[in-house]
């Protein structure tokens, strides 16, 4: 099994991961919102699962990851939990914990989107054609998701596949005006 892993409390790691750590916080409150909570693993919530997300809420990582180790002992399965443990080694600088706990919160939920999102931005410089495949395979999930379109369409630019893209983005700005505003004026979008 695995063993509590070090979270930085605020006078660890370097400042350069200040900006990172604000992304994935926000993305992971909007995520847990969407997800209302629970794990698709069961229809009860685990007491910890909730001491888990309170624990977070509140700035307590390590009380948290505790409480998510526990929920992954008794369910290894549960896919909200390995996420949370995603998120929260995301946070830390612990990028390759982070894919780890990606990938085991879709190994009983592959259509996991939240999981399938934050493992392709992760993979996108280490692995760009992995990362290129999850969020098709995340797109297919929440063909909606604005996001993933504008991540894999610049994604897909960097990788010299232009028109294709160019495709996602336009997606993405018909689905989100406001992402225009994010679009190089050097990317010509189809019609």
């Amino acid at each position: 099994m695995r063993t509590l892993r070090t979270v930085a409390t605020g006078s660890g790691p370097a400042p350069a991961r200040t900006w990172r750590a604000a992304a994935v916080a926000v993305v992971s409150g909007v995520i847990l919102a969407a997800c209302g909570g629970a794990s698709s693993s069961s229809p009860a919530v685990d007491p910890h699962l909730t001491a888990g997300i309170k624990a977070e809420a509140s700035g307590n990582s390590a009380l948290a990851v505790s409480n998510f180790l526990a929920v992954v002992k008794a369910d290894p399965t549960n896919n909200l939990a390995w996420y949370d443990l995603g998120v929260i080694a995301h946070r830390a600088g612990q990028d390759p914990e982070a894919i780890r706990d990606y990938r085991a919160a879709l190994v009983g939920h592959p259509t996991y989107f939240p999981a399938l999102y934050n493992l392709a931005i992760l993979q996108t410089a280490g692995d760009p054609k992995g990362a290129v495949q999850l969020y098709r395979r995340a797109l297919a999930v929440e063909p909606r998701n604005a996001a993933a379109h504008l991540n894999l369409g610049f994604l897909l630019q960097s990788q010299g596949q232009q028109a294709a893209g160019s495709s996602e983005i336009a997606k993405a700005v018909a689905l989100d005006p406001s992402l225009a505003s994010r679009v190089p004026v050097t990317t010509t979008l189809p019609k």
